[in-house]
């Protein structure tokens, strides 16, 4: 799972594209079957804190909530 920090986003819509599932959404517009994920997103935030990029801080391995049990990708 790829996460998005809201205190850092700007709104400049370069994840949509680069999103496979199609999953990013405003909250209002977010549907109830996927609140568990953004639930997810600011539980890895709380935990991560305000990085500043994903650069800075590098691949993470500490998924939360459901992202957690979704097993690797191998390639």
């Amino acid at each position: 799972m790829m996460y998005i920090n809201v205190n850092e986003c700007v709104d400049c819509g370069a994840c949509e594209p680069a999103c496979p599932t199609e999953a990013i959404y405003y909250e209002d517009n977010l549907p109830e079957n996927l609140r568990k994920f953004a639930d997810a997103n600011r539980a890895f935030f709380d935990k991560l804190g305000n990085p500043g990029g994903a650069r800075k801080v590098g691949k993470q391995t500490n998924d939360v909530g459901p992202a957690a049990e979704i097993p690797p990708l191998t390639r």
